[in-house]
């Protein structure tokens, strides 16, 4: 039986983008990664009566009808909830447990919301967490594709209430929606103090990306309030990380650009590690410029290793001499030196077939540019004589011609 208490106080508070601290005062929230910036869900748990329920902390909000960032943050929760036909709306919720909720004071609870698409319905809650389940506040609030902040405060409490839940109510519909910027404090409600993300994200190429083509453009996803953009760009993580407008160190590429793109001249060396940042610049009379994060990317190098190879041999002297050990990098250090372990090297057999034949078959066609061959390199080299010397050398594309 849930026994319900139904004073309360709800609160919409719609578009909040722009957020002061000069109009606000900051609270202390009891909530624990109460906006999911720690990566994880935890220690938020899902509760349902069927199961079920994805749940995934992301970084982008993928095929939102309206895009926009997380609110709060780099992070947010995602939520798919399947709702079968037939539950009541209490049998599914993402909760925050373990809470008192202390006599003589009041608690607002808040978080935003959106849906991908389209508007649904979420269920706010506080409750204790055991039997008889009582709810000493709830409110339905009706959720569109747009990031919205909602708020419930509840009565005073006349008594100590442990454990306490803070519950957000998930099976009033199928729902597709995501969650940031969670607060559970004592009082009234007071507006969110957190700021905006002013800076660009979602860099292309992405951080730490390696084997990156030399004629590559640069583009990123802009600050919400950026009019213009500077782009810094070099081979120096020190030049980049701290070059700016009035010293610019030679990597000031761009300044005060519109577009969100920026293609480097001519093309990028080989093997090269570049840095690169974006600062948004507000639109005047502001013209703030917001420092942005470093990224960085490693140019393609200028051949690869082939490694998907198949190596046969007209025979061997024994099995651990086999001509696997030509390309397995047996006996090869750091420095690409080769070790005289007899172990580590292909040597044919005295009495196999002649002429001695080894061979290399690819997964595919190659552009070789080189090929390093390491002779017969045993202790005994230099008294028995060991090695090839008279080699013929011969590819094909088929195997026939």
């Amino acid at each position: 039986m849930r026994t319900q208490v139904v004073w309360f106080t709800a609160f919409l508070l719609i578009g909040f983008i722009g957020f002061s601290p000069s109009h606000a005062q900051e609270v202390k929230n009891l909530l624990i990664n109460g906006g999911f910036e720690d990566g994880v869900i935890a220690p938020w748990t899902i509760w349902s009566s069927w199961g079920d329920v994805t749940r995934e902390v992301v970084k982008e909000l993928v095929n939102a009808a309206v895009p926009e960032d997380p609110i709060e943050g780099d992070f947010c929760l995602h939520l798919v909830v399947p709702t079968p036909s037939g539950v009541a709306y209490w049998e599914c919720c993402l909760q925050h447990g373990r809470h008192v909720f202390e006599k003589g004071k009041k608690y607002t609870h808040s978080a935003f919301f959106k849906c991908k698409k389209g508007k649904m319905q979420i269920g706010f809650e506080l409750q204790i967490g055991q039997d008889p389940w009582t709810v000493y506040s709830e409110q339905v609030f009706t959720i569109t594709d747009e990031w919205a902040e909602y708020s419930l405060t509840s009565p005073v409490f006349t008594e100590d209430v442990s454990p306490g839940n803070v519950l957000f109510r998930l099976a009033f519909e199928v729902g597709d929606f995501w969650v940031d910027g969670a607060r559970f404090y004592e009082g009234d409600y007071v507006p969110p103090v957190f700021k905006p993300r002013v800076s660009a994200k979602r860099p292309s190429p992405e951080d730490g990306t390696v084997d990156v083509p030399r004629d590559t453009a640069l583009s990123w996803a802009p600050g919400p309030f950026a009019d213009t953009h500077n782009v810094y760009f070099g081979k120096v993580f020190d030049d980049v990380n701290n070059a700016d407008i009035t010293s610019p160190r030679d990597v000031l590429v761009s300044k005060g650009q519109t577009a969100t793109t920026y293609d480097p001249e001519g093309l990028l060396e080989f093997n090269q590690t570049y840095y690169w940042r974006i600062d948004e610049v507000n639109a005047p009379p502001d013209s703030t410029a917001f420092k942005g994060n470093v990224w960085s990317f490693t140019t393609e190098p200028y051949a690869y290793p082939i490694t998907n190879i198949a190596a046969t041999a007209s025979s061997s002297n024994s099995t651990d001499m086999g001509p696997e050990k030509t390309i397995d990098g047996s006996g090869l250090n750091a420095s690409n030196q080769h070790s005289v372990e007899m172990t580590d090297m292909w040597l044919s057999s005295v009495i196999g077939p002649q002429p001695t034949w080894i061979q290399f078959e690819f997964d595919r066609t190659y552009k070789l540019l080189e090929m390093w061959v390491w002779n017969s390199n045993q202790l005994l080299e230099a008294v028995i004589g060991f090695g090839a010397k008279d080699v013929t050398i011969e590819y094909s594309e088929d195997s026939a011609t």
